[in-house]
């Protein structure tokens, strides 16, 4: 990609990145959001409030108190979580990133982190960021995730995990991984699913996937997707479109008509597609108030 072409996807992504509707593909519950923020004593604590409601449940039935609670829960397990965005990284930042990896991020992926946020908007539930950014549930960044890869040789000595190749997005049990050290930095899919000590190399060949030939080409097929907020409104024009213009099925279907047959629906000589339709006919002539 051009540097001009480079430009508009970074601007692209700025723009999607500051709508919560669409900076990211998956949003987290704001339950499942709250859940992995709070620490072992507030989980027993609403393990055990979820117990008693449960028992007074068994004992005496639902009541309006128990319902209204029912009811949060019901509504904080179906609407999306309003997460903000984390700031932009610095360049101490970036550069601290890269010195724990031993290898230089990919141009385009430092600028999205420098210029429109540290990690959290893109594909998936969002590209992760360097240290102090956007983390997975487990609070890993970019930099623990590929530490915590490298480390899978203790487990199994033939999951060598390819050098460079940096997780940014985490997939539940699955990630997007980035090749950070070759020009144009394909983007590849780990899936640990695919993982079994009894196959060949434990599965480890097959658990990489080629997703895309390159970062910017994969992000930009993201970026240039419709956000939900134009998907609306496309919906919303047709809706108009649908309601204001007359099918040219329709208009044949009526033009074919002899004047006698028009009549006996009621249908002037002259004007009788605006009689029909109002200002929908436009200026089509066939109705006879206009010229052919």
């Amino acid at each position: 990609m051009d540097p001009a072409g480079t430009d508009d996807l970074v601007q692209r992504v700025g723009e999607r990145a500051k709508d919560p509707a669409s900076c990211v593909e998956q949003r987290p519950s704001e339950l499942w959001s709250s859940v992995t923020t709070m620490g072992v004593g507030e989980l027993m604590g609403m393990g055990r409030s979820l117990a008693a409601d449960l028992g007074r449940l068994l004992r005496q039935g639902p009541d309006a108190e128990i319902n209204a609670r029912a009811d949060s829960i019901e509504r904080s397990m179906t609407t999306p979580a309003d997460i903000p965005l984390p700031a932009v990284a610095s360049e101490a930042q970036l550069a601290a990133a890269e010195r724990r990896l031993g290898f230089a991020l990919p141009p385009l992926l430092r600028r999205l982190y420098a210029e429109v946020a540290n990690g959290g908007f893109g594909p998936g539930s969002g590209i992760l960021g360097t240290a102090g950014g956007w983390s997975t549930d487990r609070r890993q960044t970019v930099e623990d995730l590929y530490a915590e890869m490298l480390d899978a040789v203790v487990e199994n000595r033939d999951w060598v995990w390819p050098v460079g190749l940096l997780p940014i997005v985490d997939l539940s049990g699955a990630y997007t991984c980035v090749d950070a050290l070759t020009a144009p930095y394909r983007v590849v899919e780990f899936d640990f699913e695919e993982l079994d000590e009894e196959g060949r190399d434990g599965g480890w060949s097959r658990a990489f996937r080629d997703a895309a030939p390159s970062f910017e080409g994969w992000l930009a097929e993201w970026a240039n997707k419709p956000t939900p907020t134009e998907r609306e409104a496309a919906r919303q024009a047709e809706a108009v479109s649908a309601m204001t213009s007359v099918p040219e099925v329709t208009r044949a279907y009526w033009a074919a008509m002899t004047p006698e047959q028009r009549a006996e629906h009621g249908l002037p000589e002259k004007g009788w597609g605006r009689a029909l339709f109002g200002d929908a006919w436009g200026d089509d002539p066939r109705d006879g108030s206009g010229d052919p």
